[in-house]
């Protein structure tokens, strides 16, 4: 009887107990980890909603190198004028709109009608300008301004240096400011000027007649103002251009308008190549915590083989979230990956602490990833790297989190702009291309990453969960 009664006693403590054990072998569980990914703010404006309106600076050259540009009256040249004129006039706010005869010591205003005779051979030889093209950057007008400029590019002495230095000083310092660049291929039937790199002048007779496009002369529109409006007018151009947007090409500098969103974690460059020491698991358990997450979060999951220490590398393709295809991607040589954010899980607390800074613990997380070999794709918007995990700086078997921000103070370049252009006596009776055109854009890029260096774009944003054994 007693030992019946000491067993039924006995069944609860040891139930209790069990329960005990079981509850205390439960880890930690997280189904709500994220990667709290910010927003960027640049997107491109809508053809449906037009920006506010701001006065309007158009400016043609005048110089004797832009008469061949009218060739049989009806050139790509001469359409584009029309359409610039079509495009920039504003009917209930017609003082908005100034325009300018450019190319001598000052510019010249001049009314609308007198724009339009551009079309004809009397504007060019009524008097004879030089091409001082840095002339016609001059301060703004109160309130901001959009100008446009419509030449060759053929600058005194070939000293494009002087005109980005005023496009600098009048633009591109403004908050919100871009600079751009339309490239046209157009008919052409007359003297193409060359200034050498030793100030060497040369000029040669040049006509397109019977050739294809792509030996067309080159001319182009370069605008200057705030990003939202070049853009805007630009698509506006494209959309009503039509065929005369065709063979174009098109480039915009903007310090600060280059993604519309950030990326994640993306895929593995090469996804069925066996990665040694590791693991990609769904979820991640170590008996103390847990990682289990949606599908949704973008949250790369890694598990590091027991006693594995020799370094590990991934290599992974992420998007790159440039905000439209006119945009500069981030060059190569100016990204950085800086980790904003490490974690471990802490045993007294039961939660995934950072540590406090000049710790031990946080000097060896922030060695114990590293990043290298980025590879932009612009063709495919795709960026290749590679990630490099070192266990022997990861303090103990645990898990940690990493959050990773990739940023750039530095701007890419375009194939175009090589392909358009020549140098010295190269350019020699070829009309197809423009002298010293890479100068002036390369000049354009370095002014851009100068303003960018202290104010560097956050283009993505990567989270890692590893699990070490």
């Amino acid at each position: 009887m007693n030992s019946t009664k000491t067993i039924v006693w006995k069944i609860p403590v040891l139930l209790f107990m069990l329960i005990g054990v079981t509850t205390a072998c439960i880890p930690k569980t997280y189904n709500d980890l994220s990667c709290d990914v910010p927003s960027a703010a640049g997107q491109s404006p809508s053809l449906d909603t037009p920006p506010e309106q701001i006065n309007i600076s158009l400016n043609i050259d005048g110089s004797e190198s832009m008469p061949g540009y009218l060739a049989n009256g009806g050139s790509r040249y001469v359409k584009t004028i029309e359409l610039l004129e079509r495009t920039f006039f504003i009917s209930n706010s017609p003082d908005l709109v100034k325009y300018y005869r450019v190319g001598g010591p000052e510019k010249q205003n001049i009314d609308r009608s007198k724009f339009l005779e551009a079309k004809t051979e009397i504007f060019y030889r009524e008097d004879r300008v030089t091409s001082n093209l840095a002339g016609t950057i001059i301060p703004q007008r109160e309130g901001k301004e959009l100008l446009v400029l419509i030449s060759d590019l053929y600058q005194n002495q070939g000293d494009v240096t002087a005109l980005n230095q005023k496009i600098r000083e009048h633009y591109l310092n403004k908050e919100g400011y871009a600079a751009a660049i339309l490239a046209i291929r157009s008919e052409f039937n007359g003297t193409v000027y060359v200034v050498g790199s030793n100030r060497e002048d040369f000029n040669f007779l040049y006509n397109t007649e019977g050739k294809a496009i792509e030996e067309f002369r080159p001319f182009y529109v370069v605008f200057l103002g705030p990003y939202e409006h070049i853009l805007y007018y630009f698509n506006k151009l494209k959309r009503d251009g039509g065929e005369l947007m065709k063979n174009s090409e098109f480039t915009i500098f903007s310090p600060s308008n280059i993604v519309n969103d950030l990326s994640v974690i993306g895929e593995l460059t090469n996804p069925d190549k066996a990665i040694p020491g590791l693991r990609r698991p769904f979820s991640l358990n170590n008996g103390k915590v847990a990682i289990e997450l949606p599908t949704s979060q973008p949250i790369e999951l890694l598990e590091i083989n027991r006693n594995f220490q020799e370094e590990i590398a991934i290599n992974y393709k992420v998007s790159l979230p440039i905000l439209n295809q006119y945009t500069l991607p981030p060059s190569a040589n100016s990204i950085q990956a800086k980790i904003s954010e490490s974690k471990f899980f802490d045993e007294s607390t039961k939660e995934l602490i950072s540590p406090s800074k000049e710790s031990t613990i946080s000097t060896k997380l922030s060695k114990s990833m590293q990043f290298s070999d980025w590879k932009p794709d612009e063709k495919n918007r795709e960026l290749s790297f590679k990630t490099t995990i070192k266990p022997s700086e990861l303090p103990q078997p645990n898990i940690y989190f990493f959050q990773v921000d990739l940023i750039a103070n530095g701007l890419g370049e375009q194939d175009w702009w090589q392909n358009w252009n020549c140098e010295d006596r190269a350019c020699e009776n070829d009309g197809s291309k423009t002298h010293n055109l890479e100068h002036f854009l390369l000049g354009l890029k370095s002014i851009t990453t100068d303003l960018m260096e202290n104010n560097p774009i956050k283009f993505a944003r990567l989270c890692y969960a590893i699990q070490k054994n």
